[in-house]
């Protein structure tokens, strides 16, 4: 990595690391002495002894920079996603997928800030990733065309409830997840029963007598403070009923006005072995 910046940093357009795990911070250290104005693509792909350190080092120098794979780079966290978000204002390809640590809502936040002219984006298999951090990153990076959210096993509840369609379409085509969108049930109508006297029942009049003898009567306990037996059995079952469940964040956040947009074509699942 020393000689590559100080023979070729002023040349070098595009480099290719692809599971070089030897290189570590170290390496990337000798960068932060040199700049790489023509650097537009690196690939950085399984070196996964690469720490947040070297992706500072690595920002400084090559600012340049249009697309950028960090791909199973295992050691990073959401500081490495922060900075490439602030210090690479050019970035319009970006692959961070596996980076377990290093995207989260928080993370896809400062992107969806920063990155305005990112166009294509891979967070696969990040599991920190919910519905909340894709609709902030999809009204954030308004020029965003491809995103890749397979494998996110938080965002199923987002994929289920239509947030593809919201926004654009599956490159699966055909066999696309369609949104699931809830179905309203249909209150029956019951026709009136008329119901036979029993013995002991009064019906009619008297009937109609009796409640409003009831009614006055637990009019006049309400006024004395005492509660009738019928509403003590009301309010106990209503501190019995279990609490509703929270809206999700991301929901409310699909329901703001936002700008216009290209559609955006997501990849919800990828044949075994493509990486």
């Amino acid at each position: 990595m020393a000689h590559i910046a100080s023979y070729a940093s002023h040349r070098l357009r595009s480099l290719t690391l692809t599971r070089c795990t030897s290189i570590t911070d170290y390496g990337f250290s000798s960068w932060t002495i040199t700049q790489f104005p023509r650097l537009e693509h690196l690939v950085l792909a399984d070196c996964t002894y690469l720490s947040d350190h070297a992706i500072v080092a690595l920002v400084q120098a090559a600012n340049q920079l249009t697309h950028l794979d960090l791909s199973f780079c295992c050691a990073l966290s959401d500081t490495a996603t922060q900075v490439v978000a602030l210090g690479l204002p050019r970035l319009r390809d970006l692959k961070l997928a596996f980076c377990g640590s290093a995207v989260s809502d928080m993370s896809l936040g400062f992107v969806a800030r920063h990155s305005i002219d990112l166009e294509r984006l891979s967070i696969r298999g990040c599991v920190r990733v919910t519905g909340e951090g894709i609709e902030g990153l999809l009204a954030g990076c308004v020029r965003l065309e491809h995103l890749d959210l397979s494998q996110c096993r938080s965002v199923e509840e987002w994929l289920d409830d239509g947030g593809v369609a919201r926004w654009g379409f599956d490159s699966r085509g055909a066999g696309a997840r369609r949104a699931v969108w809830p179905v309203r049930k249909v209150e029956e109508v019951k026709s009136p029963v008329v119901e036979r006297p029993v013995d002991g029942q009064t019906t009619g009049v008297e009937g109609q007598a009796g409640e409003q003898k009831q009614a006055v009567g637990g009019e006049q306990a309400l006024k004395e403070g005492q509660v009738p037996a019928q509403g003590r059995e009301e309010a106990s079952t209503k501190t019995d009923e279990p609490a509703k469940p929270a809206i999700p964040s991301w929901k409310l956040a699909s329901k703001r006005p936002r700008r216009p947009r290209r559609p955006v074509c997501f990849v919800t699942q990828k044949d075994k072995g493509l990486r």
